[in-house]
């Protein structure tokens, strides 16, 4: 139950912080950088998550 929850705590955050990225976005393309960058590591950690979830 723990790990549910903080998976769905995880991908609101992860919604929060696409959608103040995609604000700053119009800015320049060092936020373009940042964005990728935030992106890369919210898909590293979705992966990881999957990957001990995966563990029995």
């Amino acid at each position: 139950m723990e790990l549910i929850a903080v998976q769905e705590r995880r991908r609101f955050e992860a919604v929060i912080v696409y959608v103040s990225l995609c604000r700053l976005k119009r800015s320049s393309r060092a936020n373009m950088v940042i964005v990728t960058n935030i992106t890369s590591t919210i898909i590293i950690a979705f992966s990881l998550d999957r990957q001990l979830n995966a563990k029995p």
